[in-house]
């Protein structure tokens, strides 16, 4: 059963989103200490082109490809745990109240 929203990508062997080319990026270490915290909270990591010079920051997660499949095994949990929360309650109910 897939339960994975978000995969982790390696953002080295993507595209550059300025020139389009691919295997070109880089990581580049953060200025400041604040700045690498908030960075690591919001999950995005800076990065440069060695080809056209971009400078910027990019997410480090994608999700999958079958995303519908995944929500709807996350909607079946859903289901299947309310359910047994109503049965769990009318067996107790009945149990203890004949």
């Amino acid at each position: 059963m897939e339960l994975k929203l978000l995969i982790s990508r390696n953002v080295i062997f993507g595209t550059c989103p300025n020139c389009k080319e691919e295997m070109t990026l880089e990581r580049v270490k953060t200025n400041s200490k604040a700045e690498k915290i908030f960075l690591s909270v919001i999950k995005f990591k800076k990065y440069h082109c060695k080809s056209c010079k971009w400078y910027g920051n990019l997410f480090i997660y994608t999700f999958p490809r079958n995303i519908k499949k995944v929500l709807l095994n996350y909607l079946f949990l859903i289901i299947l745990i309310l359910t047994s929360i109503v049965l769990f309650t009318y067996l107790l109910k009945n149990t203890f109240n004949p």
